[in-house]
């Protein structure tokens, strides 16, 4: 299975490598654990676009390095991270995804990094995260929003429903939206020196 991402999430990507641009050896935790699996070819496109030092890169693995970051797959037994990152795998799919934005968030040092890029209307997985939860955790953790957007699909086809529902078969439903599936949201926190663990209480 090849990975797979949008050119906002390599924007998002080109945000991140320029704060940390003068960390030494700076570490990002991976929270999809995919960091050595091969990216799709319409990616790599994306990133040489948007990351001009990208070169020769068939993995998130490879991309990292060629920037001089060190990037791993999340490992809690290890030391704290100067960023978290997901695009959805680790959280897409998931009714504790508080409790892993929490993780990911308590993974990484002070004035550490959470990226994440997911679903914010209609997509293929089981939640669509919507831009207020994201201010709500920058709210309550006291954390700043470096990078916070909003980009979509276009998707122009046609055809009959049936029970097993695929990403194509969303595509088709929804042709008469384009702009509105699969539209991802782009949120980048950055953590101050003071923050403590991550908390999340449902507003009253």
């Amino acid at each position: 299975m090849l990975v797979k991402f949008s050119n906002a999430y390599a924007d998002q990507l080109e945000h991140l490598f320029k704060k940390l641009k003068d960390i030494d050896k700076p570490l990002i935790y991976n929270f999809d654990n995919n960091s050595a699996v091969q990216l799709d070819g319409q990616t790599i496109k994306f990133l040489k676009t948007k990351l001009p030092n990208a070169g020769i890169c068939n993995t998130l693995f490879e991309l990292a390095k060629n920037y001089n970051i060190q990037l791993e797959d999340y490992n809690r037994q290890k030391k704290k991270a100067n960023a978290a990152i997901s695009t959805g795998p680790y959280l897409d799919n998931s009714s504790n995804f508080i409790e892993k934005i929490g993780k990911m968030y308590d993974s990484v040092k002070s004035s550490g990094f959470i990226a994440l890029n997911l679903s914010t209307c209609y997509n293929e997985n089981w939640l669509s995260f919507q831009p207020n939860l994201m201010y709500e955790i920058s709210k309550q953790n006291e954390v700043g929003l470096t990078y916070f957007r909003i980009s979509d699909y276009s998707n122009n086809y046609e055809s009959a429903v049936n029970i097993d529902i695929t990403e194509q078969s969303y595509k088709d439903i929804m042709y008469k939206y384009k702009h509105t599936y699969r539209t991802r949201m782009g949120t980048t926190f950055k953590k101050e020196d003071n923050n403590m663990k991550f908390i999340f209480k449902d507003p009253q």
